[in-house]
């Protein structure tokens, strides 16, 4: 007879008591060291990072690194154009101390402080000692020990690196050492800063006059106020105001002020004219004045850039010059855009014979993504424009499907926005043709079609700054689409609108808009409802992301771009002999590979059935956990659980159920932690 096996939680948890014990066994000098020299490597850092000045310390601009790639605390990457992703310089020296993962901390060059950056790279002391001793300020030597880095008060038109070195005030960030090389306050270096600007750019080709000579226009006698008055009545005018009080979406402050030129060189082309009414805005800025060709400069492009120009009624105005490659494209996407926005996403037909606005409102997701791309690297063919994107990143980027792409292309052929051109070679992707009618650029306009469509151009910031948003799926209930176009809405209008515009521009009527939509977005606090106005709120960006995590749509991203790689990969070696292929695993191997994928297959699926059966229990709840966290402490999980509805004493018991790791981290002051189930390899 055989013998029954033991069964329930005591024994459960006396096994996991020994295998816990096999697991750990007592610490080899190879990681004591380890540790030593960690803890040693810290100390030295903070006693190092003491002498870094206090005003840079006070700067909340910080990052941690690794791999020269900036991160934030929580492991994730960050950006230099994204505040949400910097911290304290306190929390990042702490999460340094705390975790191995980093190699250090940065700090963030941006256009919210005066701070830039001169990096000397591969060379000694004695021959980075002029530009030093000329600069004057708090100098350090680099990370590599080869270089050295230089923090000095300057702005600059845009970063420059070169052989000789490098040289920033934006979008960039410096890693820190503390190593002193120069013990001195940061000082204002703008003189300097400029001299080695051109000392690093002596040898550059120089680029041909674009700005000299704009494009000459019939300019209307319009005084300043009576131009802010049809910029303020034009049907962009809430974006406008937005921009002229020195606030709106922008990822820089060069953006801003060539958004404003754009919009108000469309009323008149005088450049004396332009600068005195951008002089009287909210993004008037030191660096006006510190670089006197700058601000001429961004109103010259503006101008040389209109495709159309505001004519008093009754006047019919041509622009006769034609315009360069660069300058259809940009004015074929900028009308796409105007199309895109306009358009009745809710009630695309397609391919089908009746309506649906969820084929709707996913087709509009792969239309911008579509645009986006042809913005960046689109040409102009003929009266359209032509993008080559493939289906695999289409998807990615539309965050859906790879099936639903292909579905939306036909119904995006159907509709007449482009048409699918097949690729002649099997290795490289097919071409999309977006009908942009460039040849409406040459024709004569009436005044009254340029004030109502014009008004300054439009862009892609409103949609750009938004994540595309999944639909929801089995047992996952997400915001969705339609969900994410009323926020592009928002942030396009500048982060508030009346509700009725709102539903004006999402198609939808108000009521449906407050019964259906409104709440969802407000239980997020992503957005507030005031009176009949609609507001974004001040932490939105950071609600969005949490609500994306906890719904699973970064899991889902990172798994689709997983999945695509993999499959890119395989289809660029499927020409390989089997000779130039890893050779697979075999016998006892390849045995326990396939038992620990059965294993964790049927795990999965009868967690899925349980789910299926009863609903969210605490042994489905902790795999989720689990599945996206890979550890969690014991206590926090019993506080979530808690929360949720569930029973705190539950949590332990349906850990040991499911075979989980149990253990206490040092680390943690020797708090409990619960791991996922290791994966028993067959002897």
């Amino acid at each position: 007879m055989s013998r029954r096996k033991k069964r329930g939680p005591v024994y459960a948890a006396k096994a996991n008591r020994t295998s816990t014990k096999t697991e750990n066994p007592q610490p080899k000098v190879k990681d004591l060291l380890m540790a030593v020299y960690t803890s040693r490597r810290s100390r030295t850092l903070v006693n190092s990072l003491r002498r870094i000045p206090e005003e840079l310390k006070q700067d909340p601009s910080w990052v941690l690194h690794r791999k020269k790639q900036p991160y934030q605390v929580n492991r994730r990457k960050a950006k230099t154009n994204d505040p949400n992703t910097w911290t304290t310089f306190a929390a990042a020296l702490e999460a340094y101390e705390r975790d191995n993962f980093f190699a250090g901390i940065g700090f963030v060059f941006h256009d919210g402080n005066p701070f830039g950056g001169a990096d000397f790279d591969d060379t000694t002391e004695e021959r980075a000692r002029e530009w030093m001793d000329a600069f004057d300020s708090y100098a350090e030597r680099s990370p590599s020990g080869n270089g050295f880095h230089v923090l000095i008060k300057a702005e600059l038109p845009k970063g420059t690196k070169r052989k000789a070195g490098e040289l920033y005030s934006s979008g960039r960030f410096f890693t820190m050492t503390g190593d002193v090389v120069r013990d001195a306050p940061v000082r204002e270096a703008q003189d300097v800063a400029e001299q080695y600007y051109s000392y690093l750019r002596k040898d550059d080709p120089k680029p041909p006059d674009t700005v000299s000579a704009p494009t000459h226009f019939d300019t209307p006698d319009l005084d300043d106020a009576e131009v802010l008055r049809l910029l303020e009545n034009a049907r962009n005018g809430h974006t406008f105001a937005a921009i002229y009080a020195g606030i709106g979406e922008f990822e820089s402050g060069s953006e801003r002020d060539l958004s404003l030129a754009n919009r108000v060189a469309f009323y008149t082309q005088d450049e004396d004219q332009v600068e005195r009414i951008m002089r009287g805005s909210g993004c008037v800025r030191d660096k006006w004045d510190k670089h006197r060709a700058y601000l001429r400069d961004t109103i010259r492009k503006a101008i040389s850039g209109l495709t159309n120009t505001y004519s008093p009624a009754g006047v019919t105005n041509i622009k006769i010059k034609r315009n360069s490659k660069r300058g259809e494209l940009q004015a074929g996407v900028r009308e796409l855009v105007r199309r895109w926005w306009d358009y009745d996403w809710a009630r695309v037909k397609g391919t089908a014979e009746k309506p649906n606005w969820m084929r709707g409102h996913t087709c509009r997701d792969v239309m911008i993504v579509l645009i986006s791309e042809a913005a960046k690297h689109g040409r102009v063919s003929g009266d359209n424009i032509e993008v080559g994107i493939g289906r695999r990143k289409l998807a990615l980027q539309a965050a859906t499907s790879l099936r639903t792409v292909h579905k939306s292309v036909r119904h995006l052929q159907a509709e007449g926005w482009l048409e699918f051109k097949p690729p002649k070679d099997d290795g490289k992707p097919g071409a999309y043709v977006l009908r942009a009618s460039l040849h409406q650029v040459l024709v004569p306009t009436e005044c009254r079609e340029l004030e109502d469509k014009g008004g300054g151009g439009e862009d892609l910031r409103g949609v750009c700054a938004v994540p595309h948003l999944r639909w929801s799926a089995p047992y996952i209930r997400r915001l969705g689409k339609h969900n994410g176009a009323l926020i592009q809405h928002l942030v396009s209008g500048g982060g508030d609108l009346h509700v009725e515009e709102l539903a004006e521009a999402a198609n939808k009527r108000v009521r449906d808009l407050k019964s259906r939509n409104l709440p969802k977005l407000q239980e997020a606090g992503i957005l507030v409802l005031d009176g009949d106005t609609v507001r974004l709120t001040a932490g939105w960006r950071e609600k969005l992301e949490n609500r994306r995590e906890e719904d699973g749509e970064i899991e889902a991203h990172h798994r689709d771009e997983r999945k695509y790689r993999e499959q890119a990969e395989a289809f660029r070696n499927r020409d390989k002999t089997p000779s130039e292929e890893v050779p697979p695993l075999l016998g006892r191997e390849k045995m326990a590979e396939i038992q620990a994928e059965r294993a964790k297959d049927g795990e999965e699926r009868r967690i899925e059935r349980q789910r299926q059966k009863v609903g969210v229990t605490a042994e489905t709840f902790i795999h989720d956990k689990l599945k996206s966290l890979g550890r969690i402490r014991l206590g926090l999980l019993r506080d979530i659980w808690s929360d949720a509805g569930g029973n705190p004493k539950d949590v332990l018991s349906a850990a040991v159920r499911l075979g989980c790791r149990i253990e206490r981290l040092p680390a943690y002051d020797n708090q409990q932690f619960i791991f996922p189930p290791t994966q028993r390899s067959v002897a």
